[in-house]
């Protein structure tokens, strides 16, 4: 017996039913995630005032401007020393007094963040699971650092996630709520500052990491006389650019530079008006003296 024709209701009524599904599929999708964060139906509504809810409700502690930004957690292993994972990295720098920590982010093969620069090197990306098996206490993911981070009040993490940046700030706004007021979100263009602010990250460092390597000294202060800005991150050669530093002094925009290992050459750098480094090893009590007569900055490390 021949089937009829499906009427153009019929058809109308299964795709009603499949956008159906998609959506629920996506709710279930956006629950799931929020579930992992502590009392979510708390912290999870969006409206007006959430993103002042998530930072009045908490009175949390708030960043500020410190000598050294600790590279990658800092507490970098001596010469022929093992390396230690970020875990160890951070209660180390911790402990010397450090309170301002840089980590790099990567996203897996199955979608998760974990700490890691980049896949370089690699045919694709692990999943997570496969990255941590492969060094049980030195690789480490988002989550274990946000649970760190909650352990660790006055802590800020400021974060390097040079692919999908948008999407990572949206997965700690969307899975660990409470701790967006201790991430500091770094962007490389200018464009991404307020979207990362709608996401509720108040503090916001610019880096002139490759985007804006170049960038003119009067946009860049420009752009800082009109967005809120916790800091502006250069490049060392930039740091010869009486210009910039003179205009976000002005503006009252700390600056960092990276990344820095040398005691003397922090100095110098402070002297001739930036506010810090980013640095594997230095601590706050190593860098903030200006020198008498500034270090030319050559002793900066390598890559970020």
């Amino acid at each position: 017996m021949r089937r009829s024709p499906i009427t153009a209701r019929e058809s109308l009524a299964w795709a009603l039913v499949a956008a159906l599904g998609g959506t629920t599929a996506l709710v279930a999708l956006g629950l799931a995630r929020a579930l992992k964060s502590p009392a979510p139906a708390e912290w999870n509504h969006y409206s007006a005032a959430a993103n002042d809810h998530l930072y009045a409700r908490l009175n949390a502690a708030r960043p500020r401007p410190e000598p050294v930004v600790a590279h990658q957690g800092g507490s970098a292993p001596a010469p022929g020393a093992p390396e230690p994972g970020p875990l160890a990295r951070l209660d180390a720098s911790y402990a010397r007094g450090l309170r301002l920590f840089e980590l790099d982010l990567a996203w897996t093969a199955d979608g998760e963040l974990v700490i890691q620069h980049d896949w370089n090197g690699r045919p694709r990306p692990p999943t997570c699971a496969e990255f941590l098996a492969e060094a049980p206490g030195r690789h480490a993911s988002l989550a274990m650092i946000c649970d760190w981070l909650a352990e660790h009040a006055d802590a800020f993490i400021v974060t390097d996630c040079k692919k999908r940046s948008l999407e990572c700030h949206a997965r700690i706004r969307m899975e660990r709520p409470e701790l967006v007021p201790q991430v500091i979100p770094q962007i490389y263009t200018l464009k991404d500052h307020d979207l990362v602010r709608s996401q509720g990250f108040r503090h916001v460092i610019l880096t002139l990491y490759r985007v804006l390597a170049d960038e003119p000294a009067a946009r860049l202060a420009d752009f800082a006389a009109r967005h809120e800005l916790f800091a502006l991150t250069i490049p060392a050669r930039r740091a010869d650019d009486a210009e910039l530093l003179a205009g976000m002094r002005r503006l009252g925009v700390p600056v960092y530079v990276h990344t820095i290992n040398d005691a003397a050459v922090a100095r110098g750098l402070v002297a001739r008006g930036a506010t810090g480094v980013y640095s594997d090893v230095l601590t706050a009590l190593e860098a903030p003296a200006p020198a008498a007569e500034p270090a030319a900055a050559t002793s900066a490390a390598p890559g970020r």
